[in-house]
């Protein structure tokens, strides 16, 4: 089954993403884990975008594969686009939520304090 894990090394660029998530550092175990998790939504959005993307007779061809084949599932969708074209959807993804972690890291670091808002208690000196 082919897989976001299965890219050659150089196909992907995590780079960003690595020094947003800020564990550029960090031991490569600990990286794994946290890029797994993304990754996993990284996969999901890229199977939504493809499936979205198939015609109606695309689509049941991709049904019927996965009815023959329950576990492989991913691959019946991923083999729909060429390699070159899962490479791009992935990068897109990973892009995309690189940029949306680097503006909530904005927001929080130039947002307001959270100590004046109206709904935050105040609190007696």
């Amino acid at each position: 089954m082919q897989n976001q894990n299965d890219f050659n090394d150089g196909e992907l660029d995590l780079t960003e993403l690595i020094q947003t998530l800020g564990i550029a550092n960090s031991p490569q175990e600990e990286q794994e884990t946290v890029l797994g998790d993304i990754l996993d939504a990284v996969n999901l959005r890229v199977m939504k975008r493809i499936m979205d993307s198939l015609n109606e007779e695309q689509r049941h061809q991709v049904r019927d594969a996965i009815n023959a084949n329950p576990g492989e599932t991913q691959a019946a969708i991923l083999n729909t686009v060429p390699r070159e074209q899962q490479v791009h959807l992935y990068q897109e993804e990973i892009d995309i939520i690189t940029e949306e972690l680097q503006d909530e890291a904005e927001q929080d670091q130039g947002g307001s304090d959270p100590t004046q808002n109206s709904n935050y208690p105040e609190t007696q000196e």
